[in-house]
């Protein structure tokens, strides 16, 4: 069984062991910037941004395995969508799209929804297009060191209402 949650401050340990299993797939990791994945944690907590889990209770009743992770925070009048990330056999199974509906679902009134990824994650990529986002530009950035460029996506409030309703009725 897949379930979605919000984090709790008794899941620091495991949501730091989760993002340290799948940082070899962001473009640089996360532990060669922003001071390390503990220093990230910390920054995205002290900023109170949303943390949702998404935890498999298949051979794990009672201590659940993370399996993916999403944080969002307010800027404004928006939302960002700050870091998506699943365990790498958990992808292609529509998890990554569960875990973005269920942060728009929890989304107020926000006039945009914004994200970065790299221009090489073609996943994540497809992933955000199917879903609604569009492009809003292309840079190369200092912190992907050269090698790759941040694409920004964004998705306005009238898309943000279509999937909201869209992932209401498969709730329910």
């Amino acid at each position: 069984m897949i379930t979605t949650r919000l984090y709790k401050p008794k899941d620091r340990k495991k949501v730091l062991k989760f993002m340290k299993s799948v940082d070899k797939d962001f473009k640089p990791p996360i532990e060669e910037r922003e001071g390390g994945i503990e220093a990230y944690l910390d920054d995205v907590l002290k900023r109170k941004y949303r943390i949702y889990i998404l935890e498999d209770h298949k051979f794990f009743l009672f201590f659940p395995k993370i399996v993916g992770i999403v944080m969002t925070y307010k800027k404004g009048e928006n939302r960002v969508i700050k870091y998506l990330a699943i365990a790498e056999e958990y992808r292609g199974k529509g998890h990554g799209r569960d875990m973005i509906e269920t942060a728009l679902l929890d989304i107020r009134k926000s006039k945009k929804v914004l994200l970065r990824t790299w221009s090489t994650n073609f996943g994540a990529i497809s992933l955000y297009t199917k879903l609604g986002f569009k492009f809003h530009k292309i840079v190369r950035d200092r912190d992907r060191k050269g090698e790759d460029k941040s694409i920004y996506l964004k998705m306005e409030q009238e898309d943000i209402e279509n999937l909201k309703e869209e992932a209401s009725k498969v709730i329910k």
